[in-house]
């Protein structure tokens, strides 16, 4: 199974920032490469164009123990499960364009609303939340596929 860790921007600021986001990330990393039970995964990383090249270096050196490879697009990650991101949008991009589930990873809330437009919509077709590590296993090892259902229907209605 091949997952796509798609982060939002991560700036290196200083050492301290750098080290908890670099944790925040090696944590994620290491549960989504746990999460198969038993299952090959492989996490395809697809960092954010403006983040610096230096920490995405520090985050691969750091996690050379999980199955995780670099990416540049998401062409590269077509054929992949789903994507995993924290708030970055590229979870609407993936889903219509790959026509397969994202899953929002907010650690540390209990909810996210997202208002009631069409964004909402299409975040309530496209994506799952999970809200803690237990969660997010929990979902990656759901079926997710009912999900794919609600992208084509989503692609396919008026939205106008």
């Amino acid at each position: 199974m091949q997952i796509i860790y798609a982060p939002s921007l991560r700036e290196i600021k200083d050492i301290m920032i750098t080290n908890s986001t670099l944790g925040y990330d090696i944590a994620l990393c290491e549960c989504l490469d746990s999460a198969g039970g038993g299952a090959n995964i492989e996490i395809l990383f697809l960092p954010f164009c403006d983040t610096k090249e230096d920490y995405n270096k520090k985050f691969l050196d750091s996690i050379k123990h999980c199955n995780i490879k670099r990416i540049s697009s998401l062409k590269e990650g077509i054929d992949s499960s789903f994507l995993v991101s924290d708030i970055s949008n590229i979870v609407y991009a993936y889903s219509l364009f790959c026509k397969r589930p994202s899953i929002l990873f907010l650690n540390g809330f209990d909810e996210a609303k997202f208002g009631n437009d069409r964004l909402d919509l299409l975040l309530n077709t496209c994506v799952y939340c999970a809200y803690s590590h237990k969660e997010l296993r929990n979902i990656i090892q759901a079926n997710m596929d009912r999900k794919i259902g609600f992208i084509e229907h989503f692609l396919a209605s008026d939205i106008a």
